[in-house]
C-alpha cells in the first residue's frame, strides 16, 4: 500500500491509500519535501475516486500526496511513471482506497 497523505510529509495524516501497481492520475510535476524526497499530488478526481470519505470530511477540498520512492523506509520504489499514452486507463473507477483507522 502507498499512503495518500494530506500534505507531502511522512508524518502527515493520511486520507487512505492506493495499491502498488495501481494506475493513478497525478499532477505532472513532483514536489520535494523537507528531506528532498519526491511526492506526487493526486488529481482532484483521482483523490475523490480513491478516497471518497474525504468528501464528507472537515476538509472536502483537501489535497492528497503519495511518496514516489520508499527506499529510506526499506520499501523501494512505490510509484513509477508517467505511463505512455497508450497505457493510460480510460476509466479510473477501479482506483479505490480505504481510510486509515
Amino acid at each position: 500500500k502507498v499512503f495518500v497523505k494530506k500534505v507531502p510529509s511522512e508524518m502527515a495524516r493520511s486520507w487512505g491509500w492506493v495499491h502498488r501497481g495501481q494506475k493513478i492520475q497525478v499532477a505532472p510535476q513532483t514536489i520535494l519535501d523537507e528531506n528532498k524526497r519526491e511526492w506526487v499530488e493526486l488529481t482532484f478526481l483521482q483523490l475523490a475516486r480513491s478516497c471518497p470519505e474525504r468528501l464528507c470530511s472537515d476538509d472536502p477540498l483537501g489535497r492528497g500526496f503519495a511518496l514516489v520512492d520508499g527506499d529510506h523506509l526499506g520499501l523501494g520504489a512505490l510509484l513509477s511513471g508517467p505511463l505512455p499514452a497508450q497505457e493510460c486507463p480510460e476509466c479510473l473507477e477501479e482506483a479505490q482506497c480505504t481510510a486509515e483507522e
